[in-house]
């Protein structure tokens, strides 16, 4: 083979490499086997409303209702984000705690991150997901401006020096635009490599504000974002109990392999809602955990559906921070509001590898 031949494949092999989207596959190695855990279930609820008898819920900024937004670990600090809705569309709120299971106090200059009039993001803004990079604070959310069907239209970023804020909005955003019809629920976004990855499910795919998982994946923050066209996890099959699609979910990045930590629902208008598990070498390809779900929504009583699943991976302990949502009224609340209140809940799951085992059994 002649030099110049040698030459070009090196070349070709060099574009090629760069022009990359997703890394190779590192390992496959999943969190959760067989035997190995247990699902404990943890404060449910562990952050109210603030005002549960409320009539007209119009009190606070989230007097209806809170959803799980993100779990953030950060200088001995827990902190737990999420949007609330009053009298008006969602906006993003913030609650910290010392304890990955609280007690929980809510930021006292609630809401965090406001909606705007006039804007992209005049009706709402929520799925707040926060990043901390080089030193600084990212926070990807979604925004809306239909107050009719109330679908997110794109995804914002905003930054700060701390993760309670300020946050300044880009004057870019939105920084990508979602396709009519496909309103994403942001889930999760980081960066691997040089790679930054986004984990979004689309709203009423399957049942309504549920549907499968995609992903999209940029050289930056701000973008531009390229969105896979087929979805990455995908809803069970008919009759299994994610056959109904699944609500925002975080993913991580955890010693070599993607994990991946979902609210599943039956494909039913009542959404009864459990956790599952799946994992991934490259974030494309993955694998449902075979006996899902690995935290069953009959564990806790009076749960009807753990939703907007968000986690904090401490080996042996991940912790799992979610909306909580009833079977029935439970005391003290506005029964008005059935079924349609939601609170914030826990659950922890326990992995136990034979080291464990065996100093327990001493």
């Amino acid at each position: 083979m002649g030099k110049i031949t040698i030459l070009f494949l090196v070349l070709f092999g060099c574009l090629c490499l760069n022009c990359r989207t997703i890394p190779e596959p590192t390992k496959n190695e999943p969190l959760l086997k067989v035997g190995n855990f247990k699902h404990v279930p943890g404060p449910n609820p562990a952050i109210t409303v603030p005002d549960p008898s409320s009539k007209s819920g119009d009190r606070f900024w989230d007097s209806r209702c809170i959803e799980s937004s993100d779990a953030f670990y950060d200088n001995g600090t827990y902190y737990w984000y999420y949007h609330g809705s009053g009298s008006k569309g969602y906006q993003i709120g913030a609650a910290t705690s010392r304890n990955a299971l609280g007690p929980w106090e809510k930021y006292n200059k609630n809401p965090i991150l406001k909606s705007e009039s006039g804007t992209w993001e005049s009706y709402y803004v929520a799925c707040a997901f926060v990043v901390k990079q080089k030193g600084r604070y990212i926070m990807f959310y979604n925004g809306s401006k239909d107050t009719k069907k109330g679908e997110a239209v794109g995804l914002g970023i905003a930054y700060a020096d701390h993760p309670l804020g300020p946050w300044t909005k880009s004057d870019t955003n939105p920084v990508m635009k979602y396709p009519p019809g496909k309103g994403h629920y942001l889930g999760a976004i980081m960066k691997v490599r040089d790679i930054w990855y986004m984990f979004a499910t689309y709203f009423d795919q399957i049942v309504p504000d549920y549907g499968h998982c995609y992903l999209a994946t940029a050289k930056s923050p701000e973008g531009p974002w390229r969105r896979r066209k087929k979805p990455v996890i995908l809803a069970g099959n008919e009759g299994e109990w994610d056959a109904g699609g699944f609500s925002e979910f975080e993913v991580h990045y955890y010693n070599g392999t993607f994990h991946a930590f979902y609210g599943g629902t039956k494909k039913n208008e009542e959404r009864e809602e459990s956790i599952g598990y799946a994992w991934s070498a490259d974030g494309v390809h993955w694998t449902k955990y075979h006996e899902n779900p690995v935290c069953p929504i009959r564990n806790v009583d009076n749960a009807f559906s753990f939703a907007e699943v968000h986690s904090i991976i401490e080996y042996p302990r991940i912790y799992l921070y979610h909306t909580l949502r009833y079977k029935s009224t439970p005391q003290g609340y506005n029964e008005e509001w059935f079924p349609w209140i939601e609170d914030l809940g826990i659950q922890i799951i326990e992995i136990d590898d034979g080291n464990e085992m065996k100093e327990r059994a001493k």
